[in-house]
């Protein structure tokens, strides 16, 4: 039996608007349930630096490759934040997965602390890690076959409300 998602709303910046994916048996967005399962004090640092840089490519400098860590996997595009560590002033083990569609569209995942050198390696991160991946396949293939389009002059989504997508 399938499981299907739908893309939602997440958060519009000035110059991003981002999306989440919602699966068809869960409360809240795969970007809000990061949120909600990183609110302990370990996490406090980590996901204050994931915030700002959102806010920080959402308002101010737009979503340019080179700010997303490439963490693609047999055929997805799935990125991450925090940006990659020379424009960060600490080290930060926390993974945000996200997909981005161009500079001014992005999809956030979900995410957890990777404690292994390679996603595939980490216990608390590879599922989170598949999962980006496999969902950043199916958005393509969405987009090729025109059942998401991009609206360039708004930076945004179009795709009918009750587009599922089978995971």
């Amino acid at each position: 039996m399938n499981t299907f998602a739908t893309i939602v709303p997440a958060i519009q910046f000035r110059r991003v608007m981002y999306y989440s994916i919602q699966l068809e048996d869960s409360e809240s967005s795969l970007f809000l349930e990061f949120i909600n399962n990183h609110t302990a004090d370990e996490y406090a640092e980590p996901l204050s630096l994931i915030r700002s840089w959102i806010r920080k490519i959402g308002d101010e400098i737009g979503a340019h490759e080179r700010y997303f860590r490439f963490e693609g996997f047999r055929g997805g595009d799935a990125r991450a934040f925090p940006p990659p560590s020379r424009y960060l002033d600490i080290e930060c083990d926390l993974r945000l997965y996200c997909m981005r569609i161009n500079q001014n569209i992005v999809i956030l995942f979900g995410g957890a602390k990777k404690t292994a050198q390679t996603a595939q390696d980490c216990d608390s991160v590879r599922p989170h890690f598949l999962l980006a991946n496999k969902l950043t396949r199916i958005i393509d293939q969405a987009l090729r076959d025109g059942d998401i389009q991009i609206d360039e002059d708004a930076g945004t989504l179009i795709f009918p409300k009750d587009l599922t997508l089978p995971l």
